[in-house]
């Protein structure tokens, strides 16, 4: 597996540790799904809105893959509202017209359910926390789901 990625990425990084490889990224991305697309595949990613320079480029990948590979779904998760709309909101000839997005919206919990929801992750990982950390946490995050 660890080859196959090495063969596929023009880094390989962990925090500040990165590997170099010679190929370019982003051709060997679609490749990489592609080869995957023979069976129903989920591309998800994370926070769009880090990509937003390069957007217009993955415009274009995003495109060519759901032309070419139909059993490919793209997720895309980020806070950036106008990123968003410019991804799923293409009319006449731009590149993702015609796409059918589904969109899920979601609202802050309120703040008992965001609190059950943290110390619940806390005790799962092991964490001691105390009743006025959980209540600084939430002050400081606020209820927003994730």
């Amino acid at each position: 597996m660890i080859s196959r990625i090495k063969e596929n990425f023009s880094f390989i990084g962990l925090g500040p540790v990165k590997v170099k490889i010679k190929q370019k990224i982003t051709p060997k991305i679609e490749e990489l799904i592609k080869s995957l697309c023979d069976k129903r595949t989920t591309l998800i990613l994370d926070e769009i809105q880090d990509v937003k320079a390069g957007i217009n480029y993955l415009i274009l990948v995003f495109h060519r893959l759901l032309n070419t590979c139909p059993n490919l779904s793209i997720i895309f998760t980020g806070s950036e509202i106008g990123l968003m709309k410019t991804l799923l909101e293409q009319k006449g000839e731009q590149l993702l017209a015609g796409r059918n997005p589904v969109k899920i919206t979601l609202k802050p919990w309120d703040y008992e359910t965001a609190k059950e929801y943290l110390k619940l992750g806390l005790e799962e990982c092991g964490v001691a926390y105390s009743d006025k950390e959980i209540h600084e946490a939430l002050s400081i995050l606020g209820t927003l789901v994730g």
